[in-house]
């Protein structure tokens, strides 16, 4: 879409696994004026830190399996997502 000039208004990123490889090119084809990404985070063995080394791989994340792992898992998501971004010069609100 980029290479033909086209953005779109929403993209949703729903990967059924890890997002992480699927980020950035979201991020290149939305609209650079208030587009929106939705990404949505279906590793739940990783998210839940029980397959840390498939967060890091994902997300750049350590992950472990505590009570409050689902919120862990969330914040690494979303940093993942606001790290891409500003690689490409782009800002992100969560």
């Amino acid at each position: 879409a980029r290479a033909r000039g086209e953005f779109f208004d929403l993209v949703d990123v729903d990967s059924f696994g890890s997002e992480g490889r699927f980020v950035g090119a979201a991020l290149e084809c939305v609209r650079r004026d208030g587009g929106l990404v939705y990404i949505t985070g279906t590793d739940g063995l990783a998210v839940g830190g029980h397959k840390p080394m498939r967060a890091w791989a994902a997300w750049g994340a350590a992950l472990r399996p505590v009570p409050s792992a689902n919120e862990h898992g969330l914040r690494a998501l979303i940093a993942h997502a606001v790290r891409e971004a500003a690689a490409r010069g782009l800002g992100a609100t969560p």
